[in-house]
Order: C-alpha cells, then sequence, then structure tokens
C-alpha cells in the first residue's frame, strides 16, 4: 500500500470525515429518556400484570376455539365425503365387455 506524501494532511481529513459521520448519526438517533422517567400518556393506560391463573384461563380459551375448528373442519369434511359417494361421476353409457376382449 502506497503511503500519502503529506501524511498530516491525510489524518486530518480521514478524522475530520469520521467525526462528520459520526455527528451525523449521532443527530439521527432518538432522545435520551432516563430509565425512572414516564412518557406522556402512559400514566392514562396502566399495565395489566398476567398472572399463571390468567395465562391458563387464556391458553384454555385458546384450545376451547380451536377445538371448534376443528370440529367444523372435520363435519365439512365428512359432508364433503358423502357427496362424492352419493353421486358417482357421469362417464356415459357402460359398454358391456366380452370375454374375448379381456
Amino acid at each position: 500500500m502506497r503511503t500519502p506524501r503529506d501524511q498530516g494532511l491525510f489524518f486530518t481529513v480521514f478524522f475530520s470525515i469520521s467525526l462528520a459521520l459520526i455527528l451525523f448519526v449521532w443527530i439521527l438517533l432518538p432522545a435520551h429518556v432516563k430509565i425512572g422517567e414516564e412518557e406522556e400518556g402512559d400514566e392514562a393506560a396502566p399495565k395489566k400484570v398476567l398472572t399463571r391463573e390468567d395465562k391458563i384461563l387464556q391458553v384454555e380459551a385458546e384450545l376451547g376455539r380451536a377445538d371448534e375448528i376443528l370440529t367444523r373442519l372435520e363435519k365439512t369434511k365428512d359432508k364433503k365425503d358423502e357427496k362424492t359417494l352419493k353421486k358417482p361421476g357421469k362417464k356415459g353409457p357402460e359398454k358391456k365387455v366380452s370375454a374375448k376382449t379381456k
């Protein structure tokens, strides 16, 4: 790698460009909020703490809904199967096949 003839100028330009990029990124970052501070509007909506019992109730309700969906799907599948068994597709007049052609 070649070394520049004026090393002082090279390092000055390099560090000034680096500083400009760092300041540009720093300006784009969001404002810092201290850990203990609350933002406006958070006080109006209290946070709900879930307990184990609440979570169990939610899971049981979800399982109940999933079971209902599965039973409905099975019923529709059974209805489709019954329809296909009752109504065979029309193929036209059947031809009698003699023993010689077999």
